[in-house]
């Protein structure tokens, strides 16, 4: 008898332990959020993501860390379980995708070429005026590539990212490419770019590459 009890206590401890993993898990964390932020009513997302995804991992960090990531420092098991959240709602939460996508093509917010190309023509004399290969004329070089792409003068912009890449470190071009990529619907270039970007420890593009992949599913 003493002995079934003991075992019975076990299964009664290793099912509460298994019910509250499978709360904590990628997937039900995620599908939580998602319900959570679609309920927000704030116009930004890191304000709708606090308290559905942020606050929830960070109140439960240290049983996430011991079921999941027990080979992981506390920081990197959150971290981690946190971006597999977010790509989990990239692919399976629309209105998260759609508002992240959105946020996304305005990294660089479309606007009338006319609105732009005084600037556009006045960096061209300052970048030809500076024959040094300097941290100034790459600074001039980024201003004139932002406004060609805002202004979706793409394949100018690219022109200007390859004079870039040949003079200058190619990690100044990954992120730039990537988005025009994206926005001429060039998927597979655009993934290439966050590659190159990944395999130089830049971790975060892989996010990146999940809004591009869904996009691509979605086209």
């Amino acid at each position: 008898m003493k002995n079934t009890i003991l075992t019975l206590c076990a299964v009664l401890v290793l099912t509460c332990c298994s019910s509250k993993n499978d709360k904590l898990s990628v997937e039900s964390i995620a599908k939580n959020t998602c319900e959570c932020f679609s309920n927000q009513n704030s116009e930004s997302i890191d304000e709708k993501m606090k308290p559905c995804l942020s606050d929830l991992i960070n109140q439960n960090q240290h049983e996430i860390h011991k079921a999941f990531y027990s080979n992981k420092s506390l920081e990197d098991a959150v971290s981690k379980h946190m971006m597999d959240a977010m790509i989990y709602m990239v692919h399976n939460c629309d209105q998260y995708y759609h508002e992240l996508d959105m946020m996304f093509t305005n990294i660089y917010p479309e606007t009338s070429f006319e609105n732009v190309e005084e600037d556009i023509n006045l960096l061209t004399d300052s970048i030809t005026g500076i024959a040094e290969i300097d941290s100034i004329k790459l600074g001039l070089i980024h201003q004139k590539i932002s406004l060609l792409t805002k202004s979706r003068k793409l394949d100018d912009a690219l022109d200007e990212i390859d004079y870039l890449s040949k003079n200058y470190s190619p990690s100044e071009t990954y992120f730039i490419k990537m988005y025009i990529y994206r926005l001429q619907e060039k998927y597979h270039e655009s993934l290439n770019e966050i590659d190159k970007a990944v395999n130089e420890g830049n971790v975060e593009y892989v996010f990146y590459a999940e809004l591009i992949k869904r996009k691509k599913n979605d086209t």
